[in-house]
C-alpha cells in the first residue's frame, strides 16, 4: 500500500481541507473531527454504554454553559513529523493526534 501524503491543508473557517497527493480532496468540518477525536480518554468515553434509564424531570430541561453552544473551533493545529497532526480545539481539548490514515477515514 502506497503512503498517504497531502499535497495540501487549510482551514477554510468552518472545515478542515485536506488535498491528498492521489487527487482526493476532502472537507472535514471542525466539530466531526472534536467528536472522532482518537486520544485515549476520547476512546474510553465513546465505548462507555448508553445509559437506558428514563429521563426524570428534573433532568429534561438541563442547564449547559454557554461554551457548549458555541461552534467547536479549531484554536491551534500542527504537524506531528511528516505523518500526523495535533489539534486543539475551543472547548479546550488538546489531546488527540490524528495520522494521516485517521484523518483520511475521518473524511469518508
Amino acid at each position: 500500500m502506497e503512503a498517504l501524503s497531502l499535497e495540501r491543508v487549510a482551514n477554510t473557517g468552518e472545515t478542515l481541507e485536506l488535498v491528498w497527493a492521489d487527487g482526493l480532496v476532502q472537507h472535514i468540518t471542525w466539530s466531526d473531527l472534536r467528536r472522532k477525536c482518537p486520544c485515549a480518554v476520547c476512546q474510553v468515553e465513546r465505548e462507555k454504554p448508553t445509559p437506558v434509564e428514563p429521563l426524570k424531570p428534573a433532568s429534561l430541561l438541563a442547564v449547559i454553559d454557554r461554551a457548549e453552544t458555541l461552534p467547536i473551533k479549531p484554536t491551534s493545529f500542527r504537524a506531528v513529523g511528516n505523518y500526523a497532526y495535533a489539534i486543539s480545539f475551543s472547548d479546550g481539548h488538546s489531546s488527540g493526534i490524528y495520522s494521516l490514515s485517521t484523518l483520511r477515514q475521518i473524511g469518508n
